[in-house]
């Protein structure tokens, strides 16, 4: 593959990954007025849930689909239908427990007027992991404009919903209110669905060619291959929501043990992981467009032991990572009030913008390094830089975050402290394996 072809995939999902994320930037504008730092923190908790079932229940499948249909589409397309029975029914039972056991969730977020929103995230756990799973098999064949459209599809439709219920329900409360961005990502979800399975049937994929005959032998060797392949994957995915779910358990409680009363922990929590985060990780969007478009490339470079291309991608993405990641930093530093001003019309998430400006640069190279290391197949060095950043983030959490008048540095240093450990261990374990390739 040439640079241009390169540069032209790159342009199509930067811009197109730039667009959806510019339109939920624009949304939660009049979404973070309406609810404030109270509500924002009540949403960061129940999303925080949220993505924590959802991987549950997707794992790291869509991106073993996504590899393995890179390098055979037909055996991708096999996955892809063992998967979405799997996905089907594990969506199923947890949708129906998340509704269930709505209340016992809440209780145990600390909120337990939380209930209703709870249970809104029921049927959208149905629905985003079958989306995920044929956004993986598109991306193994590179059809990055059907992934592009049906993403702004999704957007549209979520954020519009989600303005029209908050803005409904605001009167009754920031609990009910925020219920609203969950039901808009159902709706979002639903239209991106019926998009892409419509664009499917009216032109298949290319390069599938279907098993006429499968014996029970061969499925179940597919099925053992795939979870062999996605097992690391699945637990280097499942640690981040992990994370994310006990710093919501933390560090609001641990304010409390400060001194804070509930309502000023709660809207601290959603200051720095809301409201600050929000703009903190907005330039990874960029990252994030390169790693998803390199992902086939240096899979397929790996495994035919093309090893000069392979290089040849990797330095190019960690030299374009470092350079855009230290742009961000210096930007999000020196320009911490105007952002916060602009996006909220105050200077509240000033304070966490300016303390968190290196995130883009750790994460960034994170996320590279770990696509690296998935491409090289070894994948359980991504899921040991993860979990020491997990263990390193809960311990700073819990003892920095309970010093009165600490709170902003606490949580800043927890955040940190789990990027850098987890960066730091890809880059030995990169540095490690790329002396020595398979012959």
């Amino acid at each position: 593959m040439t640079l241009r072809t390169l540069a032209k995939q790159m342009a199509l999902r930067t811009s197109s990954i730039l667009v959806v994320k510019l339109l939920g930037f624009l949304a939660r504008i009049p979404l973070f007025r309406m609810l404030g730092p109270e509500g924002i923190g009540r949403y960061q908790m129940v999303y925080s849930l949220y993505v924590l079932l959802l991987t549950f229940i997707t794992s790291g499948f869509p991106t073993v689909l996504a590899l393995t249909t890179a390098n055979d589409r037909t055996q991708g397309w096999r996955f892809f239908k063992i998967l979405s029975v799997l996905f089907v029914m594990l969506g199923s039972v947890t949708s129906f427990l998340c509704y269930t056991y709505a209340s016992t969730l809440a209780q145990l977020l600390g909120d337990p007027a939380l209930v209703f929103a709870i249970r809104c995230l029921a049927p959208t756990l149905l629905i985003v992991p079958v989306l995920t799973l044929i956004r993986a098999v598109l991306q193994g064949t590179e059809s990055y404009g059907r992934i592009a459209v049906s993403e702004l599809i999704e957007q549209i439709f979520r954020v519009i919903t989600m303005l029209v219920f908050v803005m409904l329900w605001i009167q009754r409360g920031s609990a009910i209110a925020i219920s609203g961005t969950l039901l808009g990502t159902f709706a979002g979800a639903i239209a991106a669905l019926l998009f892409l399975v419509l664009a499917i049937i009216k032109r298949p994929i290319e390069g599938i060619h279907t098993y006429n005959k499968s014996s029970i032998f061969s499925i179940g060797r597919s099925i053992q291959q795939l979870f062999h392949d996605s097992y690391m994957i699945s637990l280097s995915r499942f640690l981040i929501p992990v994370s994310d779910f006990l710093d919501a358990l933390i560090i609001p409680r641990r304010l409390q043990d400060a001194g804070l009363p509930f309502t000023s922990a709660s809207a601290l929590y959603g200051e720095m992981t809301g409201m600050a985060a929000t703009i903190i990780y907005l330039p990874l969007i960029f990252t994030a467009a390169l790693t998803h478009t390199l992902a086939a490339k240096l899979s397929s470079d790996w495994r035919s032991k093309q090893y000069r291309s392979f290089f040849s991608r990797m330095r190019l993405a960690m030299h374009v990572g470092w350079i855009w990641g230290v742009g961000a930093a210096i930007v999000l530093f020196f320009f911490n009030e105007t952002l916060s001003e602009l996006l909220y019309g105050n200077t509240q998430a000033a304070t966490g913008i300016r303390l968190l400006a290196t995130v883009p640069l750790i994460a960034g190279l994170r996320e590279i390094t770990t696509l690296i290391l998935w491409s090289m197949e070894r994948r359980k060095e991504p899921f040991n830089g993860l979990l020491l950043g997990t263990c390193g983030n809960l311990i700073l959490s819990y003892v920095l975050v309970g010093i009165p008048g600490f709170g902003h540095g606490g949580i800043a240093i927890g955040m940190i402290s789990f990027e850098t450990l987890a960066l730091a261990w890809n880059l030995v374990a990169v540095r490690k394996y790329i002396k020595a390739p398979p012959a």
